[in-house]
């Protein structure tokens, strides 16, 4: 079939590195399924149908697989990932098309690309703070489930922890307007570009406050380092602004 055929030319579906914009096949497909999808919806209930269109949509989702991977950079995958199947579903409601099967499909698909874009956008920014949250973390996880003692767990120094603390005090307003650029830049869609914006800046102020709690409980001596979570909070809703 035509994605089979379009699978094995990737290099001239490529859009190219700075590219991240959906390819002229996702319009096609989704052109094409929303219109099988709305003979299936308002015809007599096929189960030969149904499966082809299962699999047509298996073979798409295959083949936007097998381009993301031609990124060298991760989070252009996710991003072009995200693009892609952002135009199906557009165009899948301007058909009519939002409460079917392949709908579903396709959502689920979307909210585990965000998903992993924002955990690469934000880790990507800020490394050492997400390093250390994560570790603290995994420590937790294990002690509860009885795989270290709470006097054994080893946590990270103060001296440590005293640094990347001030770093991110440092910094941190002006790398969270460097992100909201990056996915002004990186979503054309307005609505999704400011649902990932969102969902951006909720996980940067997760990260903060499960920091604040380890400070909390570990570290009271670095509680003077921390920014005030009102503080990430407030900034947080500014930057999380619709685009306009």
């Amino acid at each position: 079939n035509s994605l089979a055929t379009a699978k094995q030319n990737l290099e001239s579906l490529f859009p190219g590195v700075g590219n991240t914009k959906p390819i002229s096949v996702t319009r096609r497909f989704a052109e094409l399924s929303s219109a099988v999808l709305s003979i299936a919806f308002y015809g007599a209930s096929d189960d030969a149908l149904l499966e082809g269109l299962r699999r047509f949509r298996t073979s798409f989702k295959s083949l936007l697989m097998a381009v993301s991977v031609m990124y060298k950079v991760e989070k252009s995958r996710y991003i072009f990932l995200v693009n892609n199947v952002d135009l199906v579903m557009t165009v899948y409601a301007t058909h009519g098309a939002e409460g079917t099967t392949d709908a579903r499909f396709f959502n689920e698909l979307q909210v585990g690309y965000t998903a992993a874009y924002v955990e690469q956008e934000v880790s990507d920014h800020f490394p050492d703070f997400v390093a250390f949250v994560r570790a603290y973390d995994r420590r937790l996880r294990n002690m509860r489930s009885g795989g270290i003692s709470t006097g054994s767990a080893s946590y990270a120094s103060e001296t440590h922890l005293r640094a990347v603390l001030r770093e991110f005090a440092s910094n941190w307003h002006l790398v969270a307007e460097h992100m909201r650029e990056n996915v002004l830049r990186g979503f054309p869609n307005y609505r999704t570009g400011n649902e990932i914006l969102r969902a951006l800046f909720a996980r940067l102020f997760s990260y903060h406050r499960r920091c604040e709690a380890a400070v909390d409980t570990h570290y009271p001596v670095l509680k003077n380092e921390l920014v005030a979570g009102t503080e990430i909070a407030y900034e947080v809703r500014q930057l999380s602004k619709p685009f306009g």
